[in-house]
C-alpha cells in the first residue's frame, strides 16, 4: 500500500477528496479487478468503513488524500473495474503525485529468495 497526501499531491490535483484503490484477495476471485472509491474526506463514513471493515476483505493498494474531483475522476477512469496486472499503478501516481515523492519510498519487492552463506543470508534472486 502506498499513501500520498498533502504536499505530496501535485498542486493542480489538490482538493478535499480521498481516492482509495483496492483489490480483492486474489485467491477469492478468478479474474480480480481494481475498485476505486471516492470519499469526501477522512472523517466521512465511507472512508472509515473502507479503511476499517472494508479493508478486512480487500487490500488497499493506493490512497490519495486531498485530491480534487477532477483528479478523483481521472483515477476512477484509469483504474476502476480494470483487471489487476493489466495496468501499472505508478503511471496513475505520476499524474497525481509530485515527482519528488514518487521514488522517495519505493515499494517493496513482493518476493525475494535468500541463500545461506557462511555469514548468514543474502538475497539470491528477486522476483
Amino acid at each position: 500500500m502506498r499513501i500520498f497526501f498533502g504536499g505530496q499531491i501535485d498542486k493542480s490535483c489538490r482538493g478535499g477528496l480521498v481516492a482509495i484503490v483496492d483489490r480483492p484477495e486474489v485467491s477469492r476471485e478468478e479474474n480480480p479487478l481494481y475498485s476505486v472509491f471516492l470519499c469526501k474526506g477522512i472523517e466521512s463514513y465511507e472512508f472509515i468503513y473502507l479503511t476499517g471493515m472494508g479493508d478486512a476483505h480487500t487490500s488497499i493498494e493506493r490512497m490519495y488524500i486531498g485530491i480534487s474531483p477532477e483528479a478523483g475522476d481521472s483515477i476512477a477512469r484509469e483504474l476502476d473495474r480494470v483487471p489487476i496486472g493489466t495496468v501499472n499503478l505508478r503511471d496513475t501516481d505520476r499524474g497525481i503525485v509530485t515527482p519528488h515523492f514518487l521514488d522517495k519510498y519505493p515499494e517493496r519487492t513482493p518476493k525475494i529468495v535468500l541463500k545461506g552463506t557462511s555469514r548468514g543470508y543474502e538475497v539470491s534472486e528477486e522476483a
